[in-house]
């Protein structure tokens, strides 16, 4: 099934300035007390913006299947056997972008890149039996951190900082499978980033809220759709099956009905025509001579 690439939209949620990165100890991710803020350990400042990115095609090219669920069939001895696969859900993502203007042209120049999604888990299986002969299969998107944290996380005692894994601009949105292996060419680092006014830290913790509570409800969505649109398949493929079964059947006494018909209207006749010589006979004189 030929399926088109998905064509990302880019939306901008946030931007401020008065922002700077500083270098924090590994592990140091949930107290700002274990940070270490002087000018020494700051590592860049500048602007921020944050955006999101929404897929806006929703189905393959014939639109009589959902983007994103494949159907495989084999032969088994119990009849065709189809395994269903829903690929992992990525119409929805974020970024940070990190960034400074040039002071004579202001061109911008996009410093460090922050990629983004909420480890937002769902209630249903990975596998799940849809009947004798069919099963689903869903593959989930695990991280995008090579740390298996997300990438951008509040922080305690402090509404101004937030722990953020950075990687260099252009690098691009690469999440793992859960049975991936990270790509040890793509460099990430976690850095502390502080926004300078307090106002606008709260709009962005507010803004990185919204957004986190619409990417759980358009994953739940996407998963439950196509859920739903196997479920079906294989229901009316079900059902289609024991029609055709019932009408063989119906078929089958139909015949037997119409040759016990026919029988008795070949009975029927031939006692009129036994009657018939029983009249000739009986009135015979009347006509011959």
């Amino acid at each position: 099934m030929a399926v088109h690439s998905p064509h990302y939209v880019t939306r901008q949620l946030f931007q401020c300035g008065g922002v700077s990165l500083y270098k924090i100890s590994p592990g140091a991710t949930s107290n700002i007390n274990s940070w270490d803020l002087t000018d020494s350990n700051q590592v860049w400042s500048g602007f921020m913006r944050f955006c999101e990115q929404e897929a806006q095609e929703e189905y393959s090219t014939g639109d009589t299947q959902l983007a994103g669920l494949t159907v495989e069939s084999s032969s088994s001895s119990s009849g065709e056997y189809k395994k269903y696969m829903v690929e992992p859900f990525q119409n929805l993502r974020a970024k940070i972008e990190f960034y400074n203007r040039s002071p004579d042209s202001g061109v911008e120049e996009i410093w460090a890149e922050t990629w983004y999604n909420p480890l937002v888990s769902i209630e249903y299986d990975n596998t799940m039996k849809l009947s004798d002969l069919a099963h689903l299969e869903m593959k989930r998107l695990h991280t995008i951190a090579h740390d298996n944290k997300d990438t951008i996380l509040e922080v305690d005692n402090s509404d101004r900082h937030f722990r953020v894994v950075v990687q260099l601009p252009g690098t691009g949105y690469h999440p793992y499978l859960e049975e991936d292996e990270h790509d040890s060419d793509l460099i990430q680092v976690a850095l502390g980033l502080q926004i300078k006014d307090l106002k606008q830290a709260y709009r962005f913790a507010e803004c990185l809220e919204v957004y986190n509570s619409r990417y759980g409800y358009a994953q739940h969505s996407y998963y439950y759709d196509r859920m739903l649109y196997a479920m079906n398949s294989v229901s009316f493929t079900s059902d289609v099956g024991n029609t055709n079964d019932s009408s063989d059947s119906v078929s089958e006494e139909s015949v037997s009905v119409s040759g016990s018909d026919s029988d008795s209207e070949t009975d029927l006749q031939g006692s009129r025509h036994e009657e018939e010589d029983d009249e000739d006979d009986e009135f015979g004189d009347f006509v011959t001579s």
